[in-house]
């Protein structure tokens, strides 16, 4: 070290991790360690201890990258590199999903998952991925001691045998929610498998793109961002052949979540604007490499939520997972674009009025049978407006169309240089309208399995066609 003044201890402790356990023994602490008849599971415990310190204080860009590697510090020398190799192309299950070119520098583990997830990693830097892997699953779940790093590395040891044998294999998909907080508690089970977790430590080496503070009119400096696990079981595949084959990025099940979330936070706690995002989406897949789309967060708002609040929020989710949301899809897509993608307050509005006409639309008189089914349904919410007012919004909707919406009525005011405010104001008020009217239609099963125009044939006691 004291040769190139530019090293650092990170360099070292890969290599030397094990002096470094010696010091902290030598000092009167402990280290756990696990042993196992397995010959490759055992090494990868021998090695899990060495790397562990080192992982503990890694720069958080080498977590953050889009390909996470230790190969900036740790380079496995040739006789170790020949010895995994030896051990894996031996194994009676794990040699099912090598490609193996007699050659540790240019074969590599291949399989596939159901969903198209494949999987490639050469084997000369199978420790250090096997372990890294390992490591970040338990950043996600907040727990990341090293009798958790061993616990995870077990898991995945017999996740990766299942693989090989074209068993059914357990997977968690992990995403980072910035800008949530559970109050009072520090996990929930949003479902049977389905987990939110605080983070609870601003040094977390995984996960610190999520991790921000915050100050509330009830809270000071509070450290807010959660992680979110989804357990499911994928079918394996067995062996991917085809090197070339593009990785899929398949995180359809952490969107349909983190969206039934969002509008099961709006809808529960009749919040317009959750200031929650999602910051990155990973697997726990047996040396799954990718880290992919880590999202820059610029909101500084934050849902803090208590025990009755979550409740409020998990009864809408349970809600909504039970439902057939594809009848209502386009409402809630209209509706999350107005609040979450628009930057024009205008297409804001317009979004949420083809909310109101994908729920409630008839081929006589459009606007006639909206308007008179929304006030309808705005009647059994209790939400009071003239039906004179919901005319005067809904004909907004053709001056904006139309390219003079500024000279609509609703959107004059006395600024008459800057209608921002007032457009504003129209497009909180009718995406709450939608809200209001998406959440009668959920809890009305008879309306919600007709297609719009049957709804308002129903809702204006007119008589079927």
């Amino acid at each position: 070290m004291n040769r190139n003044p530019n090293s650092n201890i990170k360099q070292y402790l890969f290599q030397y991790g094990n002096l470094f356990n010696e010091w902290r023994v030598h000092c009167g602490g402990s280290v756990s360690s696990r042993e196992s008849k397995i010959e490759l599971l055992n090494y990868i415990y021998i090695k899990s201890v060495d790397f562990y310190p080192s992982l503990l204080i890694i720069d958080n860009d080498i977590l953050r990258k889009d390909i996470v590697t230790v190969m900036h510090y740790y380079t496995p020398n040739r006789k170790e590199e020949r010895y995994i190799y030896n051990i894996l192309i031996n194994d009676d299950s794990l040699k099912n999903i090598i490609i193996n070119y007699d050659n540790s520098d240019i074969s590599f583990i291949s399989y596939r998952m159901a969903n198209n997830i494949v999987i490639h990693y050469f084997l000369f830097s199978f420790i250090e991925n096997f372990i890294i892997r390992s490591f970040l699953n338990c950043c996600y779940r907040i727990r990341y001691t090293l009798i958790d790093l061993l616990n995870e590395i077990e898991i995945q040891y017999n996740a990766l045998e299942k693989i090989a044998k074209g068993e059914v294999t357990g997977i968690s998909f992990f995403c980072g929610i910035y800008g949530l907080r559970l109050e009072g508690i520090e996990e929930y089970n949003l479902s049977e498998n389905i987990i939110i977790r605080n983070i609870n430590e601003i040094n977390n080496p995984g996960i610190s793109h999520t991790i921000a503070t915050s100050t509330t009119d009830k809270h000071s400096n509070i450290i807010t961002g959660c992680t979110l696990e989804y357990k499911a079981s994928l079918q394996s595949l067995g062996r991917a052949d085809i090197i070339n084959e593009s990785y899929t990025q398949d995180n359809q099940f952490l969107d349909k979540i983190f969206d039934n979330l969002v509008y099961s936070h709006i809808l529960g706690l009749n919040s317009i604007y959750p200031p929650m995002h999602i910051t990155f989406t990973d697997k726990s897949l047996p040396l799954h490499e990718r880290y992919p789309q880590i999202i820059t967060n610029k909101s500084t708002e934050v849902s803090i939520l208590n025990t009755d609040k979550i409740n409020k929020v998990k009864e809408w989710f349970d809600l909504l997972n039970a439902i057939d949301t594809e009848r209502i899809h386009l409402a809630l897509n209209r509706i999350k674009s107005a609040i979450y993608n628009r930057l024009n307050p205008l297409d804001s509005i317009l979004d949420a009025f083809i909310a109101w006409e994908s729920m409630f639309s008839s081929d006589i008189s459009t606007t006639n049978s909206v308007v008179k089914s929304i006030s309808r349904m705005l009647e059994r919410a209790g939400y009071q407006i003239s039906k004179s007012k919901l005319n005067d919004l809904y004909s907004l909707r053709s001056s904006i169309v139309h390219g003079n919406p500024n000279n609509h009525k609703l959107v004059i005011s006395n600024d008459k240089n800057n209608p921002f405010v007032q457009q504003e104001a129209i497009k909180e008020q009718t995406i709450d309208i939608a809200l209001k009217v998406l959440k009668e239609l959920i809890i009305d099963q008879s309306l919600l399995t007709l297609s719009p125009r049957e709804r308002v044939e129903l809702l204006l006691n007119r008589t079927f066609a």
